[in-house]
């Protein structure tokens, strides 16, 4: 109901790899209209060795309104150069 508020989602590269996670994400994207609300931090973890389909996620986000973040960005490991 509170269509002013936003609220944010950290996800792995892990979690964006798992398709029960994503079809999860989308199906709760679809039914509640909530893109515009939603800011999905990417973490940084170690290994980002999918970036096409971590690319690819993002544009499909985009397309719902959802915002991009990346989490702690500077700090831990460096993998957003």
């Amino acid at each position: 109901d509170k269509k002013d508020i936003s609220f944010s989602i950290n996800l792995a590269q892990e979690d964006i790899l798992n398709q029960d996670t994503l079809n999860l994400f989308f199906e709760l994207l679809e039914e509640y209209q909530i893109g515009s609300q939603v800011v999905v931090e990417l973490l940084e973890t170690q290994e980002l060795n999918e970036i096409d389909t971590v690319k690819i996620f993002i544009q499909e986000v985009r397309k719902y309104g959802v915002k991009i973040a990346i989490d702690d960005f500077g700090t831990g490991y460096s993998n957003f150069e």
